[in-house]
């Protein structure tokens, strides 16, 4: 322990998902029935789906969404564009079974067919997981919940999350994983209920106070600072938090801060 502890140089970030008025998006795409075409809305935050080497969100091709489009049914809708695009128009590739019909076209990223929708008021519940998947410089895979909302093809999606980032220096240390709590108890993991028309979340039902986030094989630390990235549900964390880091050889590091932190 007291060798992993005196190679690692580290520092916390603390960043909340702010939901400002950003400009409408400029774009212009042609779009048919079958087409829907999404943006984010927060595009000049660290808010996002998958970073580019400018911080800015992106699609990947095969990034897909459900969508309740003007019904219940949780449509599956993919993006197949090229890599990068701030602004991509999705194709459906599964329309699902409706019962309700509604007025408005919902959008969750990422796709789920577990995904709870509520047709009169427009909200969704989703489960943030308690174990996180590692992706380079970005949200692991699937992480970081997006919803919108809007009566068009063209939305633009905004985080329900919180995130905290933690940069990591080292000397060829292989982190494996990092656990986080809150000191006070808070809960980070279980079943959001979000609105959809400004992606506000509050957690509904509780699974676990702890987060992990899987590094996989490990990621090899150098000189130069490696980000992780975990999303949380937006709160205040009253007495701070606690992060603890395995490495590959089952050594662990712990971080602390007491200060309050929100979300």
């Amino acid at each position: 322990m007291k060798q992993l502890f005196t190679l690692l140089l580290a520092t916390i970030a603390f960043v909340a998902c702010t939901h400002n008025d950003v400009e409408e998006l400029t774009a212009k795409r042609e779009y048919s029935s079958e087409t829907l075409t999404i943006g984010f809305e927060n595009n000049d935050t660290e808010t996002r789906i998958q970073l580019n080497e400018a911080q800015k969100s992106v699609w990947n091709r095969g990034d897909e969404v459900s969508v309740f489009y003007r019904s219940d049914a949780n449509q599956r809708w993919q993006y197949q564009g090229e890599d990068g695009e701030s602004v991509g128009v999705l194709h459906c590739i599964d329309a699902g079974t409706a019962t309700v019909e509604t007025t408005r076209v919902v959008a969750i990223y990422p796709y789920n067919t577990d995904y709870g929708f509520n047709p009169e008021t427009y909200t969704i519940q989703a489960t943030l997981p308690a174990v996180q998947s590692y992706k380079q410089a970005s949200y692991g895979a699937n992480a970081n919940i997006m919803v919108s909302s809007g009566d068009s093809h063209h939305i633009s999606l905004k985080s329900a999350c919180g995130w905290f980032k933690l940069q990591l220096t080292g000397s060829g240390e292989k982190v494996q994983s990092i656990t986080l709590r809150g000191n006070n108890d808070e809960m980070v993991v279980g079943a959001l209920l979000i609105d959809s028309s400004d992606a506000t979340a509050t957690l509904t039902s509780t699974m676990s106070n702890e987060v992990m986030l899987d590094c996989g094989e490990g990621i090899v630390l150098g000189a130069e600072s490696t980000s992780f990235y975990i999303a949380v549900p937006p709160q205040t964390f009253e007495q701070g938090i606690t992060v603890e880091i395995k490495d590959s050889e089952e050594l662990t590091m712990t971080l602390s801060t007491d200060a309050a932190i929100t979300l």
